[in-house]
């Protein structure tokens, strides 16, 4: 229990008694939960809708936010239209309750960053002392340096924030807050460089005491949905949840490790009958235009790709009250080129029907089974896929691979659309497909990679025959008729020494390619050549004695025979030490000292 009040036997009862009320007003909920939360139906995708747009929504626009169950209004809605956030918020609620009555709105408010110069309620700050944060440089934008940060520990400032929210929620067509912001607060660490460990610890006791004021004074009604839900949090955050009726999430991706924890923490928030809007985009994906068909989205490859993984991510968290929402950002102004705002995926129109057990979870895998569609989820490797029962059934396709003398082959990867697959250990990689045109490509270590286009409209086993794609390439040096003994052998930048009979084997040489190698060896004269490999091949080196002095010193020497003597005769104009004789093999027959 953390004490957020001084010692003594009654403040200790006053925040038991606290702590009660607040897990009483939590159980009170979940009998209340029918009449104030969403509608919900596992018939189809439940969906979710977040946005903002400074200029006021068409009726087209507000007729189409009227069709989902729960909808957030963002900071800045209608402000350049109407001059606040508050007003335009309310006047855009009040265009969506006409479409549709059920639908419920939440009111955008951040805990702990104030954005300025977006609401009316803004003046009552100037009846504040200190309002604020300041940090230890006297400075109070402490929110990415360009805005405060409100000090929660002031009980003035908690008293204007939780007002405000409670006078918005009093009207009729604001269903609920949105409360943004909250992992700031909770965070460990977030801003405690800049105001002290202690004013971090003051600013969250703060936050819990607001919470509970707010709890005490707002209508029970009035739904409570908070940006909470957060792998890095202690507890992913759960240990906050009976302060709001749901999470919203984002930041929900990263590593393996981070999605594993993101996934436990909302299926348990889930299961515990709490609103769940699951807010996923693009991530790096960037698209340039978008077309559609009979009313639905004509997604390229990499789209559908990503949608489907973020739509498993969804579908293996999803409990009832969860909702979907994918998108590529929450500004729908007319500057904002956003392409997906008021399009619609095919998938959010096809038969779900209720999840048929919990997911099953195998490692870095997630499955699991729905009565209208099966879903498949790897975070590993960022993939999903949900498959139908309206849909075609499935091709059973099978690749068979081998090499040029008919062994299997392992391990040889097979990529069509996002799926890849290794073959086992009897050269086999099975598929199943929508009966349809794909391009195919193989490659394993070693083969020549290939990409090939095929037709699949039934079953079909097709056997391919893999070639290496390099080959062994062995040296064979001889000096006349003998052995030449550790040349030096370089192939491409790879050198090597022969052994003493003269050879060398260089392995996984690429085919195909045009190939440079040398040999040398004291004494003897340098060979280089150049060949291209097409398969494994020796090639056979004969070297010979150096017999032709360095050009820098040809002008130098005169060497001739003087027969009748028997003699080698050597004319120099530089002083020598000694001379060497070698014969053609490179043996030496003579060295003598020239005095």
């Amino acid at each position: 229990m953390r004490e957020i009040y001084s010692s003594g036997f009654m403040t200790k009862t006053l925040c038991i008694f606290s702590i009660i009320v607040t897990c009483f007003s939590s159980w009170e909920l979940q009998g209340q939960e029918q009449q104030n939360y969403p509608e919900f139906s596992w018939d189809k995708i439940p969906l979710y809708m977040h946005m903002r747009k400074s200029e006021a929504y068409t009726q087209n626009e507000l007729q189409y936010i009227a069709t989902f169950p729960l909808t957030c209004l963002e900071k800045t809605t209608g402000l350049d239209t109407y001059g606040s956030t508050e007003k335009g918020s309310l006047a855009a609620a009040k265009g969506i309750k006409a479409f549709n009555p059920d639908t419920k709105i939440l009111y955008y408010r951040n805990t702990f960053c104030h954005y300025q110069n977006m609401y009316d309620a803004d003046a009552g700050l100037d009846t504040i002392s200190n309002p604020f944060l300041i940090g230890f440089d006297g400075e109070i934008n402490l929110h990415s340096g360009i805005r405060p940060l409100f000090d929660l520990s002031n009980a003035s400032v908690r008293k204007w924030w939780v007002d405000h929210c409670i006078e918005m929620t009093q009207h009729e067509e604001i269903d609920g807050v949105f409360f943004d912001a909250l992992v700031k607060v909770i965070m460990p660490g977030y801003a405690e460089s800049d105001i002290g460990t202690a004013k971090k610890q003051a600013v969250l006791a703060g936050f819990e005491l607001m919470m509970q004021d707010y709890w005490a004074r707002v209508d029970s009604t009035k739904l409570k949905v908070g940006n909470l839900i957060r792998s890095n949090l202690p507890e992913q955050g759960l240990n906050y949840m009976h302060f709001f009726d749901g999470s919203y999430l984002e930041l929900f991706e990263r590593d393996p490790g981070w999605i594993e924890n993101s996934i436990a923490a909302t299926q348990t928030a889930a299961r515990e009958g709490k609103i769940i809007c699951m807010t996923l985009g693009l991530d790096d994906l960037e698209i340039s235009n978008l077309t559609t068909s009979n009313g639905y989205i004509v997604a390229p490859s990499e789209l559908q790709e990503r949608f489907e993984y973020c739509l498993g991510l969804f579908l293996i968290c999803a409990e009832e009250y969860s909702y979907f929402y994918f998108n590529d950002g929450y500004s729908v102004n007319s500057w904002s080129n956003n392409l997906l705002w008021m399009k619609r995926f095919e998938e959010y129109d096809k038969p779900l029907g209720p999840p048929l057990g919990p997911a099953v979870k195998n490692g870095t895998t997630y499955t699991r089974e729905f009565e209208h569609a099966s879903v498949w989820l790897d975070v590993s490797q960022k993939k999903g896929t949900v498959i139908w029962d309206t849909d075609p059934p499935l091709l059973n396709l099978k690749f068979m691979f081998q090499d040029e003398q008919g062994n299997s082959l392992t391990s040889v990867r097979v990529d069509i659309n996002s799926k890849s697959v290794l073959s086992n250990t009897s050269g086999e990689a099975a598929f199943s497909l929508d009966n349809g045109s794909y391009q195919v490509s193989f490659s394993k270590m070693g083969y020549s990679s290939f990409i090939q286009t095929y037709n699949f409209d039934k079953d079909t086993i097709i056997t391919i025959e893999l070639k290496p794609s390099v080959a062994r390439v062995e040296f064979h040096i001889m000096e006349g008729d003998k052995y030449s003994r550790y040349p030096m052998v370089t192939l491409n930048t790879d050198a090597k020494q022969a052994n003493s009979l003269g050879m060398v084997v260089f392995d996984d040489v690429g085919k195909g390619n045009l190939h440079t190698y040398t040999v040398e060896k004291d004494g003897m004269q340098t060979i280089s050549s150049t060949f291209v490999l097409e398969n494994d091949t020796t090639i056979e080196v004969q070297l010979s004695a150096t017999t032709a002095l360095h050009k820098n010193e040809t002008a130098k020497i005169k060497i001739y025979p003087k027969a009748e003597n028997d003699l080698l005769m050597i004319v120099a104009q530089k002083e020598m030490r000694s001379v060497t004789l070698f014969d053609l093999s490179g043996k030496i027959i003579l060295t003598e000292n020239v005095e």
